[in-house]
């Protein structure tokens, strides 16, 4: 079973009940002032703009940490905080939290027309992953085993959805901003722009991964839970009948 979170630096709480991200990011715009000038009107600042800015660029960059497995929790507890269906107990969970870092860099113009920037954006995805199996289970015997090997599929659905979450944002956010000029009227009004546009991105980055839930509602299923009930000569049933009221 897993149980992914989602969170913002900003408010610290998840954005989606049974979904969350711990998203950390920040957001740097460094401004720097031109000098006087006459381009008034809009094409004369707009071309001003391209021809003096350097390149935009944009960069998605993701990594796991090891992951950690544990056995300090028994069955009543991790059936109890975590939704499943009657008459099933959860044997194992693999808790997963993805962090994104986001910053933005680059020089501006400001002129009397506005102010223009070319957003240098970088983006770093963090996930870690910790898969707990139920005490009764404890390591060295084929039950925690069966239920490692379990837990192991989402873990590998997490790493590919991150691979994937990686590189779907990567595309998407070059075809938005890949030397792409943003204008505002005032520095100011541009850096909130940009603050809005990355509170947008941990959108996308949480909706895409969050993608990998219905993977894992298939490992989950009736029929895998039924098999892994069975395994280990009757080992692991004979702990469920007798955590059964």
């Amino acid at each position: 079973m897993d149980v992914f979170t989602f969170r913002t630096s900003s408010t610290g709480t998840p954005l989606n009940a049974g979904l969350a991200t711990a998203a950390m990011a920040t957001a740097t715009l460094l401004l720097a002032h031109a000098g006087p000038t006459r381009a008034q009107d809009a094409s004369a600042f707009q071309s001003f703009c391209e021809s003096r800015l350097p390149p935009g660029s944009v960069e998605v960059t993701a990594s796991a940490e090891p992951v950690q497995t544990l056995s300090d929790e028994p069955l009543a507890r991790l059936s109890s905080r975590i939704a499943h269906r009657a008459n099933e107990h959860v044997l194992g969970v693999t808790q997963t939290h993805l962090s994104l870092s986001a910053s933005v860099r680059g020089r501006s113009l400001t002129l009397p027309a506005g102010t223009c920037f070319r957003p240098n954006i970088a983006i770093a995805l963090k996930l870690t992953q910790q898969v707990r199996v139920a005490v009764e289970f404890p390591p060295g015997t084929c039950s925690h085993d069966a239920i490692s090997d379990h837990e192991t599929r989402h873990v590998q659905a997490n790493l590919r959805q991150l691979d994937a979450t990686r590189q779907w944002l990567q595309d998407e956010l070059a075809r938005r901003y890949e030397n792409r000029v943003l204008y505002g009227a005032s520095p100011r009004e541009l850096t909130a722009r940009v603050e809005a546009d990355r509170q947008e991105w941990l959108a996308l980055a949480k909706r895409k991964f969050s993608e990998v839930n219905a993977i894992h509602a298939r490992i989950d299923s009736t029929d895998e839970y039924q098999r892994t009930s069975t395994l280990c000569s009757g080992q692991i049933a004979r702990v469920l009948r007798a955590a059964t009221p």
